[in-house]
């Protein structure tokens, strides 16, 4: 219900597929997309790697594991990554991230803000970070850095690309 219509009745609605509901639209519409995004993405051809692991659950730390994901883009806000695991998009869940960036560890914390399925076994995540604003300032720069010598070409040697 309330997606074309408030909800209805079984019979209304079968009358409503045998006789069409509405008027006829006369022209589409497109809507623009919006980006929400506050900071710019590196989008990074070869995908950088980091370690993942559930840093904290319901506001208590957790002591579990961390798998291998990859990183798609990154930006000062936040990043986009791949992983075989089914993560729930929630605020009670943070994660942490650590990767290497210009032979830097970076130790990244933020909350999924969205999920979808893109294979078997494989699962595309948007995360947002949290950070505070000297760690948001210093990783506006390195990220910027990054961002050139990927447009210049450059061999990147003391990042943590996938590299097989």
């Amino acid at each position: 219900g309330y997606l074309y219509s408030k909800p209805v009745a079984e019979n209304e609605y079968k009358r409503f597929l045998k006789e069409g509901i509405g008027t006829k639209v006369e022209k589409a519409v497109s809507i623009p997309k919006i980006n929400r995004r506050e900071y710019f993405r590196v989008q990074l051809e070869i995908p950088l790697l980091a370690d993942m692991t559930i840093e904290e659950f319901e506001n208590k730390k957790v002591n579990i594991g961390s798998i291998e994901v990859f990183i798609e883009n990154i930006g000062p806000g936040g990043l986009c990554f791949h992983s075989p695991l089914k993560l729930p998009v929630s605020n009670e869940i943070i994660l942490l991230f650590i990767t290497e960036i210009f032979s830097k560890e970076w130790r990244l914390k933020g909350k999924i803000i969205w999920q979808k399925e893109i294979g078997d076994n494989c699962n595309r995540y948007g995360m947002k970070f949290i950070l505070d604003d000297v760690d948001q300032i210093e990783l506006i720069k390195v990220l910027n850095n990054l961002q050139v010598k990927l447009r210049q070409k450059s061999i990147l040697t003391d990042c943590r690309f996938y590299t097989k």
